[in-house]
């Protein structure tokens, strides 16, 4: 949540403090904060540490579809991060974070 409190992109109604059309002003060249690239590194290690934890791991009735959400989840990871998306980046990995939380509820 901090991390994105931090940028000058993203609204208030997703706890920043900016606004979301300065999210592309200085494209492809964002500046990103230390916290922004840490919670991308620390979202990249979870899905992959995931990823691998599958291949260990006794099969269950949503293995496939959670291996599938975190290759997806690392490619999207990846791509953002190469191509200077960060500031949109940064809404996919926290809404899959999210739903990690809500399926870790199950």
């Amino acid at each position: 949540m901090y991390a994105l409190s931090t940028t000058p992109s993203h609204s208030p109604s997703i706890w920043g403090a900016g606004d979301v059309s300065k999210s592309f002003i200085h494209f492809p060249v964002n500046e990103n904060s230390w916290h922004l690239k840490f919670y991308y590194l620390l979202g990249f290690g979870y899905h992959l540490q995931n990823t691998v934890s599958h291949f260990i791991t006794n099969p269950h009735e949503t293995y496939y579809e959670m291996l599938l959400h975190h290759i997806a989840t690392m490619m999207l990871i990846i791509f953002s991060y190469l191509t200077g998306l960060t500031h949109s980046g940064i809404y996919v990995l926290f809404l899959m974070d999210s739903g990690d939380a809500l399926v870790g509820l199950i």
